[in-house]
């Protein structure tokens, strides 16, 4: 079983979110059930690779990092639709089909010009609301409408509805009014305005963070009833607004065997990693990174901080992040959460220890070796491309597999799209790629 977990967790947050064509390896005990050992491990090795490629390419998505949101706003949904209109439940007649209802339409919020002088909609209803309760029903047209389930509302979601087509289309602005939602006591408003936060970039939490409610946001993340996907978003706001204060709680978290909060634990590692900085890292180097008792998906979660912290953040400077990543080279079954991370990051200080794990790799870890190809083609360094030979006598099929891959790197940008060097975020954000991948 251990072949298996050399797969989809090594995909970060945004790559399983934004990757629909690899979901189908999610279900492993499909796959083991389906594919042969060999073809299986072929299968993993093409998954690590892929990371590698797809990283810069998904990072640019730029949604809230550790949230995963699951379905469209509300607001979404409008911009969608052709006619989005509120209606009222009419009483059943004496001679009707008790489940198909009408609704009588009492305000159009768009689509007036389809709706004709049509001021009632049937539609399938089986829910217990009484007659007179106010419903929100949007449709699409193509020949004629057709109306999608309606979702019933009470005097505060219709005053949110009304007020979502006069906010900005994102900034701080637009976050302020959704913030009074998060954990409102309306399920609907509670989710829409967490939908809301978790697809707002990471820049703009940081544009907000003046704004940012500090005390509920602990209050929260303590409650037990909070969703977790709901706590992973509110420790990312933690982290923006936070203070050393914070630093005993997190701590705290970090330690928690709450299967709830273990469900956290990236979103935890990184707010900790935000507010205490580089010398951080030492405690998360001590309980996961080296620590023979912790369990792959705890390590998973600290990789996924510090890839955080080298993707979005400028905190704790690169070179010491990889630092710690590098840490998990030693343990060769762990070694798969790293590879593409010390890549686009272009840590050739890697080379020879990978190198080494390419030789030495065989059953469980024998999926490394793709990806350590893959490393060793980007690398620019003289002494890649004597390695690179060796690796192929060594592995032909290896080597020819990392073949057809894309560059790990974006293409260099022209000189009229480089960034002002002013507003650059540093001489790491505006420097451009120089390895072999990139020619």
């Amino acid at each position: 079983m251990q072949r298996d977990r050399l797969s989809w967790r090594l995909l970060p947050a945004w790559c399983r979110k934004k990757s629909n064509s690899l979901r189908i390896i999610r279900d492993k005990r499909k796959m083991s059930s389906i594919v042969r050992p060999t073809t299986q491990r072929a299968i993993q090795a093409w998954i690590l690779a892929i990371a590698c490629c797809l990283g810069p390419v998904a990072s640019q998505a730029g949604a809230c990092p550790f949230c995963e949101a699951s379905g469209p706003t509300l607001a979404e949904q409008i911009a969608a639709a052709d006619v989005v209109v509120i209606a009222t439940l009419q009483p059943v007649a004496p001679d009707a089909d008790a489940d198909c209802r009408t609704f009588r339409i009492v305000e159009t919020l768009k689509g007036r010009n389809l709706l004709g002088r049509s001021l009632q909609i049937e539609k399938n209803y089986f829910g217990e609301e009484p007659d007179g309760s106010r419903f929100y029903i949007t449709a699409n047209q193509a020949n004629d409408l057709f109306w999608l389930a309606p979702n019933p509302l009470t005097d505060r979601s219709v005053a949110y509805l009304r007020s979502l087509s006069s906010l900005p289309p994102e900034g701080p602005g637009r976050l302020a009014f959704f913030q009074r939602f998060l954990e409102d006591r309306e399920q609907l408003l509670s989710d829409d305005a967490y939908g809301e936060f978790a697809r707002a970039s990471y820049a703009s939490l940081k544009d907000f963070k003046s704004q940012i409610q500090h005390d509920p946001l602990l209050a929260w993340i303590n409650a037990p009833a909070t969703k977790p996907a709901h706590r992973r978003l509110y420790l990312t706001m933690l982290g923006v607004c936070g203070n050393e204060s914070d630093l005993p709680y997190l701590e705290r978290l970090m330690h928690s065997r709450d299967e709830d909060v273990r469900l956290c634990l990236d979103a935890a590692i990184a707010c900790y990693l935000r507010l205490r900085g580089a010398d951080g890292l030492a405690q998360v180097e001590e309980q996961f990174l080296n620590n023979p008792g912790a369990t792959r998906p705890d390590i998973s979660a600290a990789v996924q901080a510090i890839r955080f912290h080298g993707e979005e953040e400028r905190v704790i400077p690169k070179d010491r992040l990889a630092a710690s990543l590098r840490l998990l080279l030693t343990r060769p079954t762990l070694a798969d959460l790293v590879i593409a991370d010390l890549a686009r990051w272009q840590d050739w200080s890697a080379l020879p220890t990978l190198v080494a794990l390419f030789k030495q790799a065989d059953g469980e870890t024998a999926g490394l070796r793709v990806p350590i190809v893959q490393y060793v083609k980007a690398c620019p360094q003289p002494e890649a491309k004597v390695a690179l030979q060796e690796l192929s006598r060594i592995d032909p099929a290896a080597a020819k597999q990392s073949s057809p891959f894309f560059p790990m790197y974006p293409p260099k940008p022209t000189a009229d799209q480089l960034p002002n060097s002013a507003s650059s975020g540093g001489a790491d954000s505006a420097r451009a790629p120089t390895s072999r991948a990139d020619r």
